[in-house]
């Protein structure tokens, strides 16, 4: 009996540290740090400063918006594990499409990360409708990041699930960072 619980022990610390060196990323930390991710702030930067002239019909300020999404979602896209992160502009919003599976504290990672990325590369702050997204169905928008008045640039994240089958309604702020000024 001894024998048992002593190798259930030393295996289950064994699968433990298995899973700390093969995982170092989600085992560290429980919040992700998208800033190292490839293409970095400064290459989407650098990439939206070439634009000078219209193309296509777009406005310089419309190409650096495409840019910028493009960009944006090829970081979460092209890392492992991959995030299938959508994002698109219209006017002064962007919708950032996130997978239904995505955990909430992941969905403000990314949320913030659009927020001041946008805010530092394209000169101005955009309201941020965040939405679940399932294949082969229209998003759902289940909350949003809006900017904090005051004299600090700053943001919030309110989110509100729609009632769906057997959940009601429900409405949280989750993020009020006090201090996201740039940098």
């Amino acid at each position: 009996m001894k024998r048992s619980i002593l190798a259930i022990i030393i295996f289950t610390l064994f699968g433990i540290a298995y899973f700390t060196l093969t995982h170092p990323e989600s085992a560290s930390s429980m919040e992700y740090d998208f800033k190292d991710w490839p293409p970095l702030a400064n290459d989407i930067k650098t990439r939206i400063l070439d634009v000078t002239s219209v193309r296509g019909g777009k406005t310089p300020d419309q190409q650096r918006q495409v840019i910028f999404a493009e960009l944006f979602k090829q970081r979460f896209r092209s890392h492992t594990p991959m995030k299938a992160i959508g994002m698109k502009f219209s006017n002064n919003t962007i919708k950032l499409l996130c997978p239904a599976r995505m955990e909430p504290w992941e969905i403000d990672g990314v949320a913030m990360a659009a927020w001041k990325e946008s805010r530092d590369d394209l000169g101005r702050n955009f309201d941020i409708d965040i939405f679940e997204t399932y294949i082969g169905t229209t998003p759902i928008k289940i909350g949003e990041l809006r900017l904090i008045d005051g004299s600090q640039p700053a943001a919030h994240i309110t989110y509100n699930y729609p009632e769906s089958g057997n959940h009601k309604s429900s409405q949280q702020t989750v993020h009020s960072p006090a201090k996201t000024a740039a940098k």
